[in-house]
């Protein structure tokens, strides 16, 4: 009789971590993609902000928008333009970092959980089936999307989001100072 209740606690602990542990695997696939929506929107609007540098650099950008005393507002739409691309990148990497930061913790986790469950999987006979199995390739598969999806597209590594925003702030001052509209 007390096996029996020993066993039955057992099977609810186990049911429990199994819970956290699928309930962690869902959330670090939200993560991942909210880091691959966050990653694409830096990279969109840092590229428009540099193709607007590049225009209005060019001096194409005053055939669109030209500078008259008329319509001052319409000769400054590059420079809002530019300010909006700006603040929307530069947010998104403020985002995707706080993500990133999150998904991490969930990641190693996870990991932690894995390298748990094969080596109690060593200690179990070759015979029997376990959900350790079906875990460690599901989890192994999540987790190696938020690998993928960790870091910024061209720019690998944890400074991406701090170069991305170091870029988008360039292209604004470049976009200002192009303008003549400095001072």
């Amino acid at each position: 009789m007390i096996n029996a209740h020993k066993s039955d606690t057992e099977t609810n602990a186990d049911k429990i971590v199994t819970l956290e542990r699928d309930e962690a695997l869902v959330k670090l696939e939200r993560l991942t993609c909210d880091l691959r929506f966050e990653s694409k929107n830096v990279v969109s609007f840092t590229l428009f902000n540099a193709a607007l540098a590049l225009l209005t650099a060019s001096g194409f950008i005053f055939r669109v928008f030209p500078p008259d005393s008329e319509n001052e507002w319409l000769s400054s739409m590059p420079i809002i333009l530019s300010l909006l691309f700006s603040v929307v990148a530069i947010t998104g990497s403020i985002r995707f970092d706080d993500i990133r930061k999150e998904g991490d913790a969930y990641f190693e986790e996870l990991s932690d959980e894995l390298h748990g469950a094969r080596l109690s999987k060593l200690e179990i006979t070759e015979g029997s089936e376990n959900s350790t199995e079906k875990f460690s390739l599901k989890a192994r598969i999540i987790m190696r999307n938020y690998s993928n999806n960790s870091s910024i597209p061209l720019i690998p590594g944890k400074y991406g989001p701090g170069i991305m925003t170091g870029a988008n702030l360039l292209f604004a001052f470049l976009t200002v100072l192009f303008t003549g509209k400095l001072f």
